[in-house]
């Protein structure tokens, strides 16, 4: 949201997928540039966009999507992105299902 246009709209969504589920947020955003998609998810990472505006306007330390990385890797699991600059980001985190004890 930090970096979304002047109208705002997310979408959060939540499917099963194999042995994961999925939480998926998207946003109508300013996107990251695909080189940055590598390292968004890098800890005090700030993505360089095409609008610089945008970045100067938004405080932080780029730690928030790191966050969300560590604790989906905690549970077993991962988070990706999904982005074209101009539209849209989606970011997607799946954590595995729980396993059912046999007895």
């Amino acid at each position: 949201m930090k970096y979304s246009k002047d109208t705002i709209d997310i979408q959060i969504t939540s499917c099963l997928s194999g042995q994961y589920t999925q939480i998926k947020v998207r946003d109508n955003g300013i996107g990251i540039p695909l080189a940055a998609q590598r390292i968004v998810f890098d800890k005090f990472e700030r993505v360089i966009t095409r609008n610089e505006d945008a970045k100067k306007k938004v405080s932080g330390f780029g730690l928030g999507l790191n966050y969300v990385m560590n604790v989906a890797r905690e549970h077993g699991g991962y988070v990706s992105v999904e982005s074209v600059e101009g539209k849209y980001s989606e970011f997607t985190v799946s954590l595995p299902l729980p396993v059912e004890n046999e007895e």
